[in-house]
């Protein structure tokens, strides 16, 4: 499973990821720092990767544009909280 960390969550969440094997990046990694939506959701479906971000206007883009993103919608922005979820997830 792949994945892109949206700009409102610190890259280093994706860094983390990496660093236990998964492919995971930031919007800040990939050079979209300020992007549009529909950018990011344009690089997130052509890499295939799961964005996770904090921001609900995702919700309307992907139910409207795509079924190929998945979006989760995280409520706790703690560092340790969320690499939490995202391990229980991946396992």
């Amino acid at each position: 499973m792949k994945f892109l960390f949206d700009e409102n969550l610190s890259p280093s969440h994706a860094a983390r990821l990496r660093g236990a094997g998964h492919d995971a990046v930031a919007v800040l990694d990939i050079g979209l720092s300020g992007a549009s939506d529909s950018e990011v959701r344009a690089a997130a479906i052509r890499e295939g990767r799961v964005l996770i971000t904090l921001d609900e206007r995702w919700i309307e883009l992907v139910v409207a544009v795509s079924t190929a993103l998945v979006l989760i919608r995280i409520l706790v922005i703690d560092f340790i909280d969320l690499w939490h979820f995202i391990t229980k997830m991946l396992s």
